[in-house]
C-alpha cells in the first residue's frame, strides 16, 4: 500500500478536525502548544505594526547585550539604578520652553520647577524670591515673596520645597535659615531659627521625608564648626550627622540625598574629596583621594557622580558606582580641549554643562549622557547658544537649565529653560 501524505492545508475545516482527532494525546499536546505560541507571535508582530513609535525606538536601539559600543566592559548588568523609571529618550523636541526669566538655580520634581527670581534691578545681593513653574499647565506661581529678603537654592520633592531665607540688615552679620514649605497645605515652616551671630544655614536638599544642609555654628567659647545636619519632616526631629572643626577651613559643601544615601564634598585644605554617609546605618566611606578637586556630587542609587577639577580650565565628571565600589571617568573633554562640569542624574542619564571642544565656560552647553554608552560622541547636545548654560537638572524626560548671558552683556540676567525629551 502506497504512503499516504495528509496535507492540513488541502483538508476542509471538517477533516481537519476529524484528522486532529485520530491523533495520539501526545502529539495533539504538541499541536496546541505550537498553535499558542503562533497566535501570541503574530499578536506581538501585530503590536508593534501598529505602533510606529515602539516600532522605531527598537529598531534605533539596538540590544545592548549584542551591541559592543553600548555597554561599558567594566560593569555588569545589575549595575542599573533600583528606579526602574529610565525612559527612553525618544525624539529631541524641536524647541526649548521659556521657564521665566531674571532667575536661576532651578530644581525639577514631577511636572513642577522650583527656581530662584529676582526683582527688575538684577543683581545677585539684592532681593530675590521663590517661584514654582508647572510643566504641565505652563502658569508660574509665587512661593515665597518678601521684600526684605533674599530666598535662594531651593530644592523640591512631593508637596515639599526647601529652600534658604537670608537677611541682612547693614549693621550685623547676615542670617540665613531653612525653611519648607508645603504645597498641598500651603504650611510654611522654620526648619532653624538661628541669629546669624552663632550660625548660618545653606545648601538645603530634600529627599522624601529627609532635609539636609550644611550648618556653620560658633558656639559660645568654642572654635568655629562645619555641620552635616538632617531634619525629619515626619516626626520634626533635628540630628546632627557630622560635625567638623573650622580651624584649618575644612567646611561641608553641596550635600545631596537619595532615600538614605547622603553625598558631600569636604574641603580637606582646600582640595575637597567626596563622601558617602548611610544614615540608616551610619557607615560612612571616602570615595576620592586628594589629587585634583572633586566637587558638587549628586546621587542617584547606585551611582555617585562629580566634577573632578585638574587644572583651571579642565574639567571631567566621574562616577562611582556604590554596588560595585567602582569609579570611573564618565565624560572627559580634555584630549579635545573641551570640558565638562556641574553634573546631575536621574536613573542612567547624566545631564552637565560642557563643551566638546573649548574650555571656555562662556561657551558652555547643556549635554546629555547615558552612563551605559562608553562613548561620549553618543553624548546629546540640548542646548548650545552663545551664552553660558549652567546648573542643568533632571527629573524622568524633563531638563532644566539656566541661561546666564556673558558677563557686562545688556541684558546680564539669567534664565531658565527647559525641555521635554519625549
Amino acid at each position: 500500500m502506497a504512503n499516504k501524505k495528509t496535507i492540513i492545508g488541502e483538508l476542509s475545516p471538517k477533516e481537519v478536525v476529524k484528522t486532529i482527532s485520530k491523533l495520539p494525546k501526545k502529539k495533539k499536546e504538541e499541536l496546541r502548544i505550537t498553535f499558542v505560541t503562533t497566535l501570541a507571535l503574530l499578536s506581538l508582530i501585530g503590536v508593534f505594526i501598529s505602533s510606529p513609535k515602539l516600532f522605531s525606538y527598537f529598531q534605533s536601539h539596538p540590544s545592548q547585550a549584542s551591541d559592543s559600543k553600548l555597554i561599558n566592559p567594566n560593569f555588569s548588568p545589575d549595575s542599573n539604578p533600583l528606579d526602574p523609571s529610565d525612559t527612553p529618550w525618544g525624539n529631541l523636541p524641536s524647541e526649548k520652553i521659556l521657564i521665566s526669566k531674571h532667575a536661576a538655580q532651578p530644581k525639577i520634581y514631577g511636572d513642577r520647577v522650583v527656581y530662584r527670581k529676582y526683582d527688575l534691578n538684577y543683581s545677585e545681593t539684592n532681593q530675590s524670591d521663590i517661584y514654582m513653574y508647572n510643566l504641565h499647565t505652563n502658569e508660574e506661581t509665587p512661593i515665597s515673596i518678601n521684600n526684605n529678603l533674599r530666598e535662594y537654592s531651593p530644592d523640591i520633592y512631593g508637596d515639599h520645597v526647601v529652600w534658604v531665607s537670608s537677611q541682612y540688615n547693614g549693621i550685623g552679620p547676615i542670617v540665613s535659615n531653612i525653611i519648607l514649605f508645603n504645597l498641598a497645605t500651603e504650611e510654611k515652616i522654620n526648619i532653624t531659627n538661628d541669629n546669624g551671630y552663632d550660625s548660618n544655614n545653606s545648601s538645603p536638599a530634600i529627599y522624601g521625608n529627609n532635609v539636609i544642609w550644611i550648618r556653620y555654628s560658633h558656639e559660645a567659647g568654642e572654635e568655629e564648626f562645619s555641620q552635616l545636619m538632617l531634619y525629619k519632616i515626619n516626626t520634626q526631629e533635628t540630628v546632627v550627622l557630622r560635625k567638623k572643626s573650622l580651624n584649618l577651613w575644612e567646611p561641608y559643601l553641596h550635600p545631596d540625598i537619595f532615600r538614605d544615601i547622603v553625598v558631600w564634598q569636604t574641603n580637606y585644605y582646600y582640595s575637597p574629596t567626596i563622601n558617602i554617609l548611610d544614615i540608616s546605618s551610619g557607615d560612612e566611606k571616602e570615595i576620592t583621594n586628594y589629587n585634583n578637586l572633586q566637587q558638587c556630587p549628586a546621587v542617584y542609587y547606585p551611582w555617585v557622580i562629580w566634577h573632578e577639577r585638574m587644572s583651571q580650565d579642565d574639567f571631567k565628571i566621574v562616577g562611582y558606582n556604590i554596588k560595585q565600589d567602582q569609579k570611573i571617568d564618565l565624560v572627559d573633554f580634555s584630549s579635545t580641549g573641551g570640558f565638562s562640569g556641574y553634573p546631575a542624574i536621574y536613573g542612567n542619564s547624566v545631564v552637565y554643562s560642557g563643551n566638546k571642544i573649548t574650555a571656555n565656560w562662556n561657551f558652555s552647553d547643556i549635554l546629555l549622557h547615558n552612563i551605559f554608552y562608553q562613548d561620549t560622541e553618543e553624548d546629546i547636545v540640548i542646548e548650545d547658544s552663545d551664552n553660558s548654560q549652567l546648573h542643568p537638572d533632571i527629573y524622568q524626560n524633563w531638563i532644566a537649565w539656566e541661561d546666564r548671558p556673558p558677563f557686562g552683556s545688556n541684558p546680564g540676567y539669567p534664565s531658565i529653560y527647559a525641555y521635554n525629551l519625549n
